[in-house]
Order: C-alpha cells, then sequence, then structure tokens
C-alpha cells in the first residue's frame, strides 16, 4: 500500500515540548489539565491530523477477505481513511479469480469496504478515472474525446484555376498530424470533423516544387518522401565517414526562413533522452557545395519533431547534418547500467528521418509546442525570427463556403504564390490510465464542457450503485484526480466561440500560426499563440476542473485535486495553478517540488526572490519552468502546502484584464 503519512502534528508536538522544557525557568509551567490534553492529542490525534492512504486495487487482485483485513489494519494503526484506485499497470494475477472492474462481484466487495469504513468513522475517496489519470473511461465516445488541430497543405498558383479535392488533414489517433499515439492493448478510435480553408499569399513558391537535386550520406530517400508531411514515411539515414546528412542543392538561390526537421517516432522516454544532448541536427548553407556555414541547430529542443525559425537565408545548398545519436543514447544507458537500472542501448547503423522540409516563407519558431502540441518550458527563449513578407491578418482568406462536404475547391487566386490550408480536427487517443482492460478508453475532451458533464455523471452514477448509494455526508465522500497524465489537447469543437470570449478577438484568420505560418509579423504570432495557450487554460479550469466542483456539489461531493507535474499545459497555462482553483484540499505533488530545481532556477532568475509576486511575474515573462508545488501556497495566498482554500478563492490572471487587444494591435 502507498501510504502518505501527515507528520505536521506531531512535528509541532515535539517543538512544542523542546520550548517548553528550553523556558522553565522564565515561563510558567502549564497546568496539568493542558498537559494532559496535549498528551492525549499526541496519543489519540484529531481525525484531521490522521493520515489518508491510497489503496491500490491492482488488476482485479482483491478478495473480500484480503479487503477487510486492509480495512482492519488501516483502523488498528489510525489511518483516518482512503482513496481507492481500481488501476492495472502490467499486474501479474495473484489470486485465485480475477474480479472484473464494476462486475457484481466487484461492487459486492467494494460496497463492504465502504460500509466498514463507515462503521469506523473512516473517510472514504474514490479516483476521478479507473487508474489514476485523469477523467477516461470506456463509457467516452469518440465525439467527445480529447482532440487535436490538424490540416493538409495545398500551393497554387495566382491566376491558374484551382480545381480540385484538397487532400484530407489525418485522421490519425495521436498526439500530431499523423503520428500515431503509442501502441497499445486494442483498437484506439478514430474521428474527424471539418473546421476551415483558408488561403493566404506567400513570398516564393515552395522550395519543394522547385525539384532539388537530393543527395545523402547514404539510404534511400526522395524528395517526395521528405516533403510529404507524413511523420510515419521514415527511412533510415546511415552514418557515413563523414557523418550522416542530406543536402538539397537548387538550379538558382533560394530564400529560406524555416525547416521542419522529424527524425523519426521515438517513445516518450528516449526522445528525452535525445532532447539533452548537443547540436543533434545542424542546418548548414553553402553557394559552392563546398565550404558550409551553419544557420541553427536543434540543440536541446528536439522532441520528435523540429521546427526551426530563422533569419532568411539565401543560398543554392542546404544541408541537414545529424549527429550519432546512438551515441547519446549509449551513454546515457552506461550512465544509468552503472547506476543499476537501464542496460545499455543497443547499436544502431543510422538514424530514422521522417521530414526535412524547407520553407520559402516566414515560419514562427517551434510552433509546435507554442501550439499546445506536446510539452516544453522554455518558450520564451525561442521567439520567432525577424522577418518581412508574412501576411496581413486581412490578406488571409476564408475559403470555407467554397469546399464541398468532400473536400473540392474551385478557386482562381489572385498573382502571386499562394498556400490553401484545410484545417479539420481528429483525436489525441489518450487512454486513461494506468486501468484494467475492461475500464480503459478514451480520456473526455477537457475543453468540452457537455462532455466532461456527461463524463463524471456516468462516472458517479457507478460508484453510487457500487456503494450501495453511500454517497455524500456518508460513504463515499471525495473523488481524488491524480496526476495529469492525459497528455495535451488544443481543440473542441466550440473553441471559436471560446477563444473570442475569453481574448475578445476572431480566431479564424489566425489558424495559420497553429500550422507554423507567420501572420502578421513574428512577434503578433508569438502573442496570439500564448493567448491560444491561456484559452486553453481557461478552459481546462473553467469547463473540466470548476465544473468537475460543481457536479461533485451536487451529489453532495467534493474534490481531492494533485497539484499537476512540470507539464507544458501546466506552465504555459497559468503555472499550473488553474486547476487548484476550488478543490477541498490540494495534494501537494512531492516529485515536482526538488531542491535541484530550486538551484536551478535561482541561477537562471539571479536577484529573483523565489516567492510572491516578483517569481511569478519573472516566471511568467520569462517562461521559467515553475520550480515545484512548494511556493504555491504563497502565490494564492495560502502558504499551508494544503488545506482548505477560503470560498470563491481564484488565482489572479496572468494579465491585468480579462480581456486582450488583438495580437495584431
Amino acid at each position: 500500500h502507498m501510504i502518505v503519512m501527515n507528520r505536521n502534528i506531531f512535528v509541532t508536538l515535539a517543538i512544542l515540548a523542546a520550548f517548553v522544557s528550553c523556558t522553565e525557568s522564565s515561563v510558567r509551567q502549564p497546568s496539568a489539565s493542558a498537559s494532559r490534553a496535549l498528551e492525549e492529542g499526541f496519543l489519540s490525534p484529531p481525525d484531521d491530523a490522521r493520515p489518508r492512504v491510497w489503496w491500490h486495487w491492482m488488476n482485479g487482485n482483491v478478495t473480500m477477505e484480503g479487503a477487510m483485513a486492509d480495512i482492519e489494519w488501516m483502523h488498528r494503526v489510525g489511518v483516518g481513511g482512503f482513496h481507492v484506485f481500481d488501476a492495472g499497470l502490467t499486474t501479474p494475477q495473484i489470486v485465485d479469480h480475477r474480479i472484473t472492474y464494476m462486475s457484481d462481484e466487484w461492487k459486492s466487495i467494494f460496497e463492504a469496504c465502504i460500509r466498514k469504513a463507515e462503521s469506523y468513522g473512516m473517510e472514504t475517496a474514490v479516483a476521478g478515472s479507473p487508474g489514476w489519470s485523469e477523467t477516461g473511461g470506456p463509457w467516452v465516445e469518440p465525439h467527445q474525446a480529447m482532440k487535436k488541430l490538424v490540416w493538409s497543405e495545398t500551393d497554387a498558383t495566382g491566376g491558374i484555376e484551382y480545381d480540385g479535392i484538397l487532400p484530407h488533414p489525418p485522421v490519425t489517433s495521436g498526439n500530431f498530424q499523423d503520428i500515431p499515439v503509442a501502441e497499445k492493448e486494442g483498437e484506439i478510435p478514430e474521428y474527424y470533423e471539418d473546421i476551415a480553408v483558408l488561403a493566404f499569399r506567400v513570398p516564393a513558391p515552395s522550395p519543394a516544387g522547385l525539384s532539388p537535386k537530393l543527395t545523402c550520406s547514404g539510404g534511400d530517400f526522395t524528395l517526395e518522401q521528405l516533403t510529404n508531411g507524413r511523420m510515419t514515411d521514415v527511412s533510415e539515414l546511415p552514418y557515413g565517414p563523414d557523418g550522416a546528412w542530406i543536402q538539397y542543392e537548387f538550379d538558382e538561390p533560394q530564400t529560406i526562413f524555416g525547416a521542419d526537421i522529424m527524425q523519426g517516432i521515438y517513445d516518450d522516454f528516449t526522445a528525452r533522452v535525445l532532447s539533452q544532448g548537443d547540436d543533434l541536427a545542424v542546418l548548414e548553407y553553402s553557394d559552392d557545395g563546398v565550404a558550409f556555414t551553419p544557420v541553427t541547430t536543434t540543440s536541446g529542443k528536439v522532441f520528435r519533431i523540429a521546427t526551426l525559425s530563422f533569419k532568411p537565408v539565401t543560398a543554392k545548398y542546404f544541408r541537414l547534418r545529424l549527429a550519432d545519436q546512438q551515441t547519446a543514447l549509449n551513454s546515457y544507458f552506461a550512465q544509468a547500467n552503472r547506476r543499476g537500472i537501464g542496460t545499455p542501448a543497443a547499436n544502431a547503423s543510422g538514424v530514422q528521418v521522417a521530414e526535412f522540409n524547407l520553407f520559402s516563407s516566414p515560419r514562427v519558431s517551434r510552433y509546435i509546442e507554442k501550439a499546445g502540441f506536446f510539452p516544453a518550458g522554455d518558450l520564451y527563449d525561442s521567439p520567432s525570427a525577424p522577418c518581412e513578407g508574412a501576411p496581413l491578418l486581412s490578406e488571409v482568406i476564408d475559403l470555407t463556403d467554397k469546399v464541398d462536404d468532400r473536400g473540392h475547391l474551385r478557386w482562381t487566386p489572385e498573382e502571386g504564390c499562394w498556400k490553401i490550408l484545410r484545417f479539420g480536427y481528429s483525436l489525441t487517443g489518450h487512454q486513461n490510465s494506468p486501468a484494467s482492460p475492461e475500464a480503459t478508453g478514451l480520456e473526455v475532451d477537457k475543453l468540452d464542457a457537455d462532455a466532461v458533464r456527461d463524463y463524471i455523471e456516468h462516472y458517479i452514477s457507478m460508484y453510487k450503485d457500487a456503494a450501495g448509494r453511500l454517497m455524500g455526508k456518508k460513504g463515499i465522500h471525495y473523488l481524488m484526480f491524480d496526476s495529469w497524465e492525459a497528455g495535451c489537447l488544443n481543440w473542441t469543437p466550440k473553441m471559436f466561440e471560446a477563444f473570442r470570449e475569453i481574448c475578445g478577438y476572431d480566431l479564424l484568420k489566425w489558424l495559420p500560426a497553429l500550422a507554423g505560418y507567420v501572420i502578421e509579423s513574428p512577434e503578433s504570432s508569438d502573442r496570439f499563440l500564448w493567448d491560444f495557450r491561456r484559452t486553453i487554460a481557461e478552459l481546462v479550469a473553467v469547463n473540466h476542473y470548476d465544473l468537475l466542483t460543481e457536479v461533485l456539489k451536487e451529489h453532495g461531493l467534493e474534490r481531492y485535486t494533485e497539484s499537476h507535474e512540470l507539464v507544458s499545459f501546466c506552465r504555459r497555462w497559468n503555472e499550473g495553478q488553474e486547476e487548484r482553483r476550488h478543490p477541498y484540499v490540494c495534494n501537494v505533488d512531492g516529485r515536482s517540488f526538488q531542491y535541484p530545481r530550486y538551484r536551478s532556477l535561482r541561477r537562471r532568475l539571479p536577484g529573483v526572490r523565489l516567492r510572491g509576486p516578483s517569481l511569478r511575474e519573472e516566471i511568467c515573462r520569462r517562461g521559467v519552468p515553475h520550480p515545484g508545488r512548494g511556493c504555491l501556497g504563497h502565490l494564492s495566498g495560502n502558504p499551508q502546502g494544503e488545506g482548505r482554500p477560503a470560498d470563491g478563492q481564484r488565482t489572479q490572471p496572468l494579465h491585468n484584464s480579462r480581456k486582450r487587444a488583438p495580437a495584431s494591435g
């Protein structure tokens, strides 16, 4: 069992005893009755000083006898309550008969546990979903699940009619475009809806359309494969005597504003290891194909895909040089192995490459992270490069009403080079975890109030039935919403309305910035992307956490909420505090509060106090990762790590006003 002990009462009493002992000569001794009260309080602490424990029912390994024995032990040692997690992982079966989640037999054992705990006056809570993250289950329909923005791109030439079906955006369930969700048991449903079709003028044709000569250090690559936008179309680039590289040679010098580099689909752990390396990929240019000059690197920024923005460079040759990533992996695993964890990575002859795409129009630096597709903590260190030639907002054309249900468009653009983007949304594919197979399903759309209400009403009704209707004043008192491990989401069907309500201007013609294209100016696009992330933050706060609190209250319940780990939306979405706005108790996440993070923060913010408004302002201004939950109380006016916030307590918005002028203003 995982037991979370609250030692505050014992530490306080020990300090009190020491103080009394050291001041006998100057302070009057406490009365006999006060001494007895102190001793009795120590021997029999009040309920709010007793620890609660996390009680994991792992993959159906539950028996009536074992469950009753657990509760008896908890009561005997002074535990004040428990949080039930029905979880899965890869737990082997260790009982003669595995109990299926929410079966009649499972409910019988669960109800007996609730009644036994109630007879002892113990507090009981259940997790907010099967597993411990976050709000999802098999009853969540695809249209109710977490969503992401997707798009396809088409080039058009002024004066020439475009008459055809626009490429369909990816329908794959996964984090970004056609990158699939990590392999899991069972089939992940797919779902897609169109959003809009927009067009805008670009300074020059797409470099890939000019058919540059492709050479590389080895392997079997084609220009189409490296520029088709399909992240799963991967080939191996072997390491040669002079490293691994891919080169484009143009007939005439071309002006390039940015590049997308997809280095293969790694698991999250491998990607994070590689992201700590130096100069994993270097983009170079040359006028003669012999002497090359670096343009930029992906050092410390690789997370499956790197989206680079730089001052325009004009040249005939552009070369992508990739480091020996296997060496970095072997080094990491060798160190881990010396510490007794992990094993050295296997040898590899090259690096996997899916995309090496150059752009002849201004690009947003690290747009994938800024648009909320992947985690990131240093976005303010990556402003989009200064440039000219970006389309004005007024020059973005809405072609949605010219496209039929098949995606067919007939349109003749004005003079110039044009880019047509067809936007839609599909699923992220994230599931609640780690849950038993029969309790696993899609995570609900945290931005959609209707979907969240449907989810939690269904979940509460299941547990009310399982507990024999013991819920509220008696029986189940709380729901526990543990760590967010559901990944990122950045779209919902009512996103346009929500964005206008929160930010005060229209989202539609800024959509190209979410696909990496600068609109108006680099500064304006970056500001818009901040507003976009802010909108997601507000929707998560209001349509997920606040709504959960509201529905729970309707059923006589309250909620526990773990303060989130250092993930992107927590840092960028109002510093990770939005989930804390109206919980009864906010658990401090000890995994986030580590001294090395404070030490790192001191180095990054010299001269800045680590508590109070100055820290908050610097975090907001510089985008420094939050050091942990240790100072959350000081930022929100509650100095204790956990407790009961004042009624209606809310964190202050990061801006002085709830609404802002349009980013172009």
